[in-house]
């Protein structure tokens, strides 16, 4: 039997976001990172990691491998699509579990999804926290 490895991205941001918004470090028994618990909260947060790929064309990679409608995802801004690029995203009625499910599938396209935390709202347009990018030149 392979053991199937899981990966997840973890940033942290200069500011300190409420206990409750963020994902748990805490680890299971396996060593994995901790999964977030769903309550009320109906949107699942998470940042999502792409190369060489526009945010519309990601987000429709998403929702066909999930089975959800492209206007389910919100995000606070488009990206460059020639760079490698970290955002934040929302769904609603995605389980964090599921996008687990599909990591392989994503990678093989250049999408790492991870830092999962459920909200009462989705994200919108200008929600940002500032950027920070870093240009390199070859």
């Amino acid at each position: 039997q392979q053991q199937q490895q899981q990966q997840f991205i973890q940033i942290r941001y200069r500011s300190s976001p409420s206990p409750a918004s963020s994902l748990s470090s805490s680890r299971s028994r396996d060593g994995r990172a901790a999964q977030p618990q769903a309550s009320c909260h109906s949107y699942l947060h998470f940042v999502l990691h792409k190369q060489r790929m526009e945010t519309l064309g990601a987000i429709r990679l998403l929702a066909t491998s999930l089975g959800v409608r492209i206007c389910d995802f919100a995000y606070a801004g488009t990206k460059d699509c020639m760079a490698i690029t970290s955002q934040f995203v929302s769904v609603s009625d995605v389980r964090a579990e599921q996008l687990v499910a599909i990591s392989d599938h994503l990678a093989t396209r250049g999408i790492r999804t991870g830092n999962y935390s459920y909200q009462k709202s989705p994200l919108s347009l200008g929600c940002l926290r500032g950027n920070h990018f870093a240009i390199v030149a070859h």
